[in-house]
């Protein structure tokens, strides 16, 4: 029943994209596989390069599933919180078998990196819904640097 349910997912999934691809274009990176990536090789695959950027293209990047627990670092949120004020577009994360298509949603990678800090810090699974367009968010960068300098 389940797999007919994930087919079923990803039939419609396919439909919508047929049906709202004629109105406006989507641009698809690669399937992710967390476990062939570290956090940082997978936080360089959600920017977007700024000279191809087109506000009026939605971005995504489908996932498979959600990384192990374990698989953040101290390192890589060190190295992730540089980019926690950034208002950079990024691209918006999909899991396979999310039914929602954001479609006119986008992303930053300041939201994209605290999201991952976040996996880090509240020991979950990243990511933690199925489709994610987070932007930078100065309440969340307040709390997430209040609780790093505690850390350190």
């Amino acid at each position: 029943m389940k797999l007919i349910n994930k087919f079923f997912s990803l039939f419609v999934l396919l439909v919508i994209l047929n049906i709202y691809g004629q109105k406006t274009q989507n641009v698809w990176k690669d399937y992710i596989d967390f476990k062939k990536v570290t956090p940082k090789e997978y936080f360089a695959k959600l920017k977007i390069d700024s000279s191809k950027f087109d506000s009026q293209k939605n971005y995504l990047i489908t996932i498979p599933m959600t990384t192990p627990k374990s698989w953040m670092t101290k390192k890589d949120v060190e190295y992730l919180m540089n980019y926690i004020d950034s208002e950079e577009p990024a691209y918006c994360v999909m899991q396979i078998i999310s039914s929602h298509l954001p479609l006119n949603e986008k992303s930053t990678l300041g939201g994209q990196a605290m999201n991952l800090i976040d996996s880090y810090r509240l020991k979950e699974n990243y990511p933690y819904v199925l489709t994610d367009c987070s932007k930078t968010d100065k309440k969340r960068i307040t709390e997430i640097r209040k609780w790093w300098n505690e850390e350190n």
